[in-house]
Parts: structure tokens; C-alpha cells; sequence
């Protein structure tokens, strides 16, 4: 079985192309399906497939950052990822419980291409190794 990962889903719908016969079908993919196994419709062999339903391209990367809760409280963090729309960044257990979903932070970073950025963003997803969070601004700086 072979491992795609990263499909872009369009509209619901993907397109993937059968390694063993080379033609592409289109599937329709639930908006919550992250994982499937689907099977080609001309020689049954199967495919897991990873789904990526951003709409937006994240670029990954490793910078230190800076995150300000409550307006007082400082926290050190490594930023993993960043997007038009989002943030993601990695925090260390300690200061995981300082987070939860629908807070509001303010996180500071030293862009790839040198500029020093100030963003408001709100927490969405808390996991037990990285925080996401989507901006809430358009850009302080």
C-alpha cells in the first residue's frame, strides 16, 4: 500500500493518481476526514492518503518567539509554522497549561527576511506538544 501525504482537497474533492496504473480518479473527502484508504475503480490497488484542507499555504519554520499573555506574563517558544491566516508554535510542558482554546495572545518574532513582527492572535487548538493560533489583526508590525 502506498502513503500519499498532503492531498490538497478542492471543493471537497480530491484527485490522486493510482501509482500502479496511472490513472487519476476524484473522490469526494468529508469536510473532518484527515485519513482515508481508498482503492483505484481500475486496478484495486489501495492508497492511504493524508488530506490537507487549508485553504491558506503554511511555511514552515524554527524561530524563537515570544508570547505575551495577560498582557504581564512572558513566554519563551519556537515557532514551527506560519501562515497568512495562523501561527503555530511549540511550548514546553510547563507552560502548556497557561493556554487554552479562545484565549488572546500577543506573539512577537523576528521574521525569515529580518523584520521584527508583533501579532494579536487567538488560541484555537492546544495539543500536548504545539499550540495553533489564528491572528486576529491584520498586521501591528
Amino acid at each position: 500500500m502506498k502513503r500519499l501525504n498532503n492531498i490538497p482537497v478542492k471543493n471537497g474533492k480530491v484527485r490522486i493518481q493510482c501509482s500502479n496504473c496511472k490513472k487519476n480518479h476524484y473522490y469526494s473527502v468529508a469536510p473532518g476526514t484527515r485519513k482515508k484508504i481508498v482503492r483505484c475503480r481500475k486496478c484495486s490497488k489501495t492508497t492511504y492518503c493524508i488530506f490537507n484542507h487549508r485553504q491558506q499555504h503554511r511555511e514552515a519554520c524554527a524561530v524563537r518567539a515570544e508570547v505575551i499573555i495577560h498582557t504581564t506574563r512572558k513566554i519563551q517558544t519556537h515557532l514551527c509554522n506560519v501562515s497568512l491566516t495562523g501561527i503555530g508554535f511549540i511550548v514546553n510542558s510547563g507552560t502548556l497549561r497557561s493556554f487554552h482554546i479562545g484565549q488572546q495572545i500577543v506573539v512577537q518574532y523576528k521574521a525569515t527576511y529580518g523584520k521584527n513582527c508583533t501579532r494579536k492572535a487567538r488560541v484555537a487548538n492546544v495539543s500536548p506538544d504545539r499550540i495553533g493560533a489564528q491572528y486576529i489583526d491584520i498586521s501591528i508590525s
